[in-house]
């Protein structure tokens, strides 16, 4: 709570709180993210006759504007670019970039899950809040993963600079008893496997002061637009502001592109 911006811890609960009857309803998807996402837009865009380069380095953009990919220039009449801040950084021409560069000042925010399946079903219901404890997220991943027997459980940890670089034993010496102790049904469990993943660069860091950093989706070049939950949404790093961003930054480029076909 330290470190958490007041504008935007307001913005989530007057969201939610005052908002529409269903505004702090929780989606939990029924499939892998990337089914969720990846997959439909691959398609959608292949069906509109677009290409998608998987596995391609983009190396630099200049203002005219173009994409190096693999050391290749490839023209352009628009460039959104979808990549985390400090890529941004690195990647945009001098002349679109702001001045002072405020970027940097978000910094980043790890999250870690930990995952746990056990022999046996041992939680209710999709997933679970828990309150004083370490575990501050549960969620049944079991049909997700196409488990069949047993219950694979996921605990997801944000702001996690205290379990990111803590090896996997001590993690599991700290998470599986304290399951246990939340879950009743888990005591009597067998644990048949665990790992445990780590983002070290999930979210930016939302601390107090970080609006005035976040930038909009237009750049200083035309043509060159920004999109990602780091940018100025006013909603903080998640899948929603992601959208948000996108839909921004794509009705930019499109009003651009009108401009270049009427020139």
């Amino acid at each position: 709570m330290d470190e958490a911006a007041l504008g935007l811890s307001a913005m989530v609960c007057r969201h939610a709180l005052f908002g529409r009857a269903d505004a702090a309803d929780i989606g939990l998807p029924l499939v892998p993210l990337d089914e969720l996402h990846g997959g439909p837009a691959l398609r959608r865009i292949a069906e509109m006759g677009g290409t998608v380069r998987l596995k391609a380095k983009v190396e630099a953009v200049t203002t005219d504007p173009k994409v190096v990919v693999d050391g290749v220039p490839m023209a352009a009449d628009a460039v959104i670019m979808a990549v985390p801040h400090d890529a941004a950084a690195r990647l945009l021409p001098a002349q679109a970039l702001p001045d002072p560069l405020p970027w940097p000042e978000l910094d980043a925010s790890p999250i870690v899950n930990v995952h746990v399946v056990y022999d046996r079903p041992v939680m209710d219901g999709p997933f679970a809040a828990a309150v004083g404890s370490s575990a501050q997220w549960v969620f049944d991943r079991t049909a997700v993963s196409g488990l069949r027997g047993g219950q694979y459980l996921a605990v997801s940890l944000s702001a996690a600079d205290r379990w990111v670089d803590m090896p996997t034993a001590e993690l599991r010496a700290r998470f599986v008893p304290e399951l246990r102790r939340l879950l009743p049904a888990a005591r009597d469990a067998r644990v048949r496997d665990f790992f445990v993943t780590r983002e070290r660069r999930a979210t930016f860091r939302q601390r107090p002061g970080t609006a005035a950093a976040r930038p909009g989706a237009a750049t200083r070049a035309a043509g060159l637009f920004l999109a990602g939950a780091w940018t100025d949404t006013g909603w903080p790093d998640t899948m929603e502001g992601a959208v948000r961003s996108g839909l921004t930054a794509a009705r930019l480029a499109r009003r651009h592109l009108e401009g270049v076909r009427d020139r």
